[in-house]
C-alpha cells in the first residue's frame, strides 16, 4: 500500500479512502447490472429513494438576528467591566505563561515543526487582539456608550445566508433524464467505470504490500 512516512496518513486516512473507492465501486456495479437486467423496476426503485431536501428552510431559524444589544447597555458597567477584566486577564496569561515552543513540544513530533509553530504563533497573536479589543469595549461601555454605539451603527450588518446561497439547491435532473431514457447505456457506462476504479483500486491496495 502507498506509505508517506505519516502515521496519520498511512494507518487512517490512505486506507480510509482506498476502502472507500472500493465500496463505492462495487455499489456502482451492482446498479449497473440491475440497470441492465431490470431497467424499470431499477428506475422505479431509484425513484422511490430519491428526496429534495432544501438547506435553506432548514436555517432559515438559524440566521434570524437576534438583538442583545438591549441588555447589555442595560446593564453596561457590570458587561463592560466584565469584558475588560477577562480581556485583560486573557492577554496577561497569554503573555506570561504560553509560550509557544512549550506548546509545539507538548504537541509531540511532527514532520513540520516550523508550520506547526507558525499556527501556534498565529493563534496567539489572534487571541492576544481579541484579549485587546474586550478590554477596549469593556472601556468604552463602560465611559463611552455612545461611542460604542455610534461605532456598531456603522459595523454592524446582517447577512442572509439563505439569500447569498440563493439558486445552489436548484435541481438539475439533466443526467437523471437521461439514464431514464437510456437506462441500459447508462448501466454499462456504469458498470465498465466502476469496474475499472475497483481494478484499480485493489491493484494500489495489494501492489505496494
Amino acid at each position: 500500500m502507498l506509505h508517506t512516512g505519516n502515521y496519520l496518513a498511512d494507518q487512517l486516512l490512505i486506507p480510509f479512502v482506498l476502502w472507500f473507492f472500493i465500496v463505492v465501486a462495487v455499489v456502482g456495479i451492482a446498479l449497473g447490472v440491475c440497470l441492465i437486467a431490470s431497467s424499470a423496476r431499477t428506475l422505479r426503485f431509484l425513484g422511490t429513494t430519491n428526496r429534495w431536501i432544501s438547506l435553506r428552510t432548514r436555517f432559515r431559524p438559524m440566521e434570524a438576528p437576534h438583538d442583545i444589544g438591549k441588555a447589555i447597555y442595560g446593564h453596561r458597567r457590570w458587561f463592560g467591566a466584565a469584558f475588560a477584566v477577562g480581556g485583560a486577564f486573557m492577554m496577561f496569561m497569554l503573555l506570561a505563561s504560553v509560550k509557544g515552543a512549550a506548546v509545539v513540544s507538548a504537541l509531540g513530533r511532527s514532520a513540520t515543526p516550523a508550520v506547526v509553530a507558525w499556527i501556534v504563533e498565529s493563534l496567539r497573536w489572534i487571541l492576544l487582539a481579541g484579549g485587546a479589543l474586550a478590554v477596549v469595549t469593556g472601556v468604552m461601555l463602560v465611559f463611552s456608550s455612545d461611542a460604542l454605539r455610534a461605532l456598531e451603527a456603522r459595523t454592524n450588518r446582517w447577512y442572509s445566508a439563505s439569500q447569498l446561497g440563493k439558486g445552489a439547491d436548484t435541481m438539475y435532473l439533466t443526467l437523471d433524464q437521461w439514464v431514464e431514457t437510456f437506462p441500459r447505456t447508462a448501466g454499462w457506462m456504469l458498470g465498465l467505470g466502476a469496474a475499472i476504479v475497483l481494478i484499480a483500486s485493489i491493484i494500489v491496495w495489494f501492489g505496494q504490500r
